[in-house]
């Protein structure tokens, strides 16, 4: 009894619960895309099978009937069911067009069926020859696996309606009623039972394919996500050493409004006559100053929290519109940070960079810490490729060049390196997650990548690579500007 409930529980969740994985929405349009591909191949075929049968009874000189004209055994065909499948196969092709979600898509696709299946029955039961119905009708039933994904439940429904009309067809809509071949019923029996299995497995394994899909694309999150906090290491230097700037500054006004306190302290305490306080404008000076050492600190102070706060936005992956930032000031901060962050992991490594940044570049709207991010992550690889070729024969270190230019419509940021370069099946895969040319355990395949989807996605910028094996590798970034 275990066992028959166990499988009677299996058979109601994977046949007739399965509606309940269509309430997460992401399946549905997954399901959505299924719909619009089953449509385009019923509407193309529908199409292709009625001209195709019509121009071979021209090849063969068969006589044509707009409807049935009695039974003539002469060649002849009927045409109006063939007008009426190419009709319904455009109506497939223009709701695969409008993308019929997948809801409608079925009740369409189920009209189409139903709609064929009659009219074949209704053509061979007015000739009084069903030899060959069961064949049309297995494979209509065969075609409604392969295309809309129909529930189990729904495929089930759809051959019951089919099996439904052929025996009434046969018994009720001719004139002499005949007893229903009972090996065809059984045929068509058999084939019901199959393709609903079918259906059911390829429901399920589409839910599967889904499931998995997703918990790859979570899995590739939480390595993005990784990667992001690696790079954040990265930054360490060259943000402690901005970072430090605006804390001297606030350190330094401090201690001086601390000098001007005590100052005014000493001469409130010496009194009017052989103090400063007789003359006004000196006591208001210091009050200026002070006012002055107030704003500065403040100033410096705001700058301080702006990089602690990009830095928390980074690390916990916030979005964050872009801002009017100084791109230039951005690069360099960010090539300080890779080559500091590149010597801790490779000590041995020698490796520098050259900036030529184009002055007429002020200030461009893009999200910092992001831009920052793009920076170290090329750099990182452009330092890599360099010190794999090693000092030049001059015994100097490799370098690289970082450039910015201003075009018409946008900033160009060209990171180029003196490497071993890359071959032209590299390239192709260069931007692709998980995608790397590095040994085991020393890249994850997934800066590059995110790299291109921070310009491309977060900046509507272009990323491109310039590279030839042995001769080294360009990177260039695109940003627009208005």
């Amino acid at each position: 009894m275990r066992s028959v409930s166990a499988w009677m529980r299996k058979v109601y969740a994977r046949h007739i619960a399965v509606w309940r994985l269509e309430a997460d929405a992401d399946f549905r349009k997954t399901l959505d895309k299924f719909a619009w591909a089953g449509m385009r191949l019923a509407g193309t075929f529908a199409i292709l099978a009625a001209t195709l049968f019509v121009l071979a009874h021209l090849v063969s000189g068969s006589t044509f009937y707009w409807s049935f004209s009695g039974f003539d055994p002469s060649l002849h065909i009927v045409l109006w069911n063939k007008v009426l499948f190419a009709g319904l196969g455009a109506l497939l092709l223009y709701a695969a067009k409008v993308r019929l979600s997948v809801g409608p898509g079925r009740l369409l696709m189920a009209v189409f069926l139903l709609v064929v299946a009659l009219a074949m029955i209704l053509e061979d039961v007015q000739e009084g020859d069903v030899m060959f119905t069961a064949a049309w009708l297995t494979l209509v039933m065969v075609f409604a696996v392969g295309t809309v994904p129909f529930q189990p439940l729904q495929t089930v429904g759809l051959y019951l309606a089919i099996l439904a009309s052929y025996v009434l067809f046969i018994y009720i809509a001719t004139p002499t009623p005949e007893a229903v071949p009972l090996d065809h019923l059984l045929y068509l029996g058999l084939i019901g039972i199959l393709c609903s299995a079918m259906s059911s497995a390829i429901y399920e394994s589409r839910y599967v394919q889904y499931h998995s899909k997703r918990r790859i694309e979570q899995m590739q999150g939480q390595l993005v996500q990784k990667e992001k906090l690696a790079s954040l290491g990265h930054w360490t230097a060259g943000i402690a050493h901005e970072i430090k700037n605006p804390l001297n500054f606030v350190n330094n006004f401090s201690q001086l409004s601390i000098d001007i306190a005590d100052e005014l302290d000493e001469e409130f305490a010496v009194g009017p006559k052989d103090g400063i306080l007789d003359n006004g404008s000196d006591i208001r000076g210091l009050i200026d100053n002070l006012k002055s050492n107030a704003h500065k600190i403040h100033e410096h102070g705001q700058r301080a929290d702006r990089i602690v706060r990009g830095m928390l936005l980074h690390a916990r992956g916030e979005p964050r519109a872009p801002e009017p930032a100084d791109l230039n000031g951005l690069i360099r901060l960010g090539a300080v940070a890779a080559r500091d962050g590149f010597r801790m992991l490779h000590p041995e490594a020698e490796c520098g960079f050259e900036l030529h940044l184009d002055p007429s570049i002020t200030t461009v709207a893009v999200i910092p810490e992001s831009i920052i991010q793009v920076v170290i992550n090329l750099l990182d690889n452009a330092f890599y490729a360099s010190a794999q070729v090693g000092a030049g024969g001059d015994g100097s270190a490799p370098c690289v060049e970082i450039r910015t230019q201003r075009l018409a419509d946008a900033v160009e940021i060209r990171v180029t390196d003196f490497g071993i370069g890359m071959s032209a099946k590299a390239k192709a895969s260069v931007f692709d997650p998980f995608f790397t040319t590095k040994p085991p355990g020393e890249g994850t395949g997934l800066g590059l990548s995110l790299a291109y989807d921070i310009i491309t996605k977060e900046h509507g910028g272009t990323l491109t690579v310039e590279s030839e094996e042995g001769r080294g590798t360009t990177f260039v970034v695109t940003l627009p500007v208005e």
